[in-house]
């Protein structure tokens, strides 16, 4: 895996992909038997009511976390993969 590269031409063969990628300022060609790309993803916290919580979001829409994964409204997490990156927002339930 190469974070980050940019494919600069495919070629598919009877057997293999040869891949032109240019990663840090180089240029490498590589023969894969097949290619996963991940183009990435796309924030969606407009307009779901996340401030009527008190739950403040990252200029780029992220919801803010701690090292908990508490947001800034209490009792409230975002459970994802990665605190400050995408994720689903739950409400702590207290058990009697």
């Amino acid at each position: 895996m190469i974070a980050g590269a940019k494919v600069k031409k495919g070629t598919v063969g009877k057997d293999k992909v040869t891949l032109e990628v240019e990663a840090n300022g180089a240029t490498q060609k590589l023969e894969v038997a097949t290619v996963l790309m991940a183009a990435g993803r796309a924030v969606n916290t407009e307009n779901i009511g996340l401030a009527e919580c008190g739950v403040q979001v990252t200029d780029r829409g992220f919801i803010n976390v701690d090292q908990n994964l508490q947001t800034t409204a209490p009792g409230y997490y975002a459970i994802g993969d990665v605190p400050g990156r995408p994720c689903s927002l739950t409400r702590a339930c207290e058990r009697a």
